[in-house]
């Protein structure tokens, strides 16, 4: 079974929230862990926030960031294709997502069409946690126990 980690769930593996210790749990119990590339750039723009935020010290940002970098590079990264782009704006009408929850769903499903592997799908935003399960994958979020 492949783990699909979308930002706002992967972020709690390096920022202590609600749900980190679940994260973090799923993290460790999975072989092969996948995103799309470009939660690359939301992480790191995300982690750069919570070092302006205050979230975390200036002299922990770096080993924050070191520690993503060192995820990262095990990390399935599914590359936003011309055609994954076009499936994406389809669902993103379909099910009235933001345009990157919409590449992560796109990423999600095409996943499962390519390798036919089992895929659940790790998410803290509602609207992509109610997206994945109407489209028959399985949805870690908030609202599962």
């Amino acid at each position: 079974m492949i783990l699909y980690l979308e930002p706002s769930s992967m972020f709690k593996l390096y920022i202590e929230e609600t749900d980190s210790g679940t994260v973090e749990a799923l993290f460790r119990a999975h072989d092969e862990i996948a995103t799309s590339s470009l939660s690359y750039a939301e992480m790191r723009a995300a982690l750069a926030a919570a070092a302006r935020g205050r979230r975390i010290s200036p002299e922990q940002y770096p080993e924050v960031l070191a520690a993503f970098e060192s995820d990262w590079i095990d990390l399935i990264q599914v590359a936003p294709s011309a055609g994954l782009i076009a499936r994406a704006g389809t669902l993103a009408e379909q099910h009235a997502l933001k345009g990157y929850d919409a590449v992560h769903l796109a990423s999600v499903l095409f996943l499962r069409d390519e390798t036919g592997a089992a895929i659940q799908c790790c998410t803290h935003d509602q609207d992509l946690f109610r997206a994945v399960e109407r489209e028959g994958v399985a949805a870690i979020g908030p609202s599962t126990p």
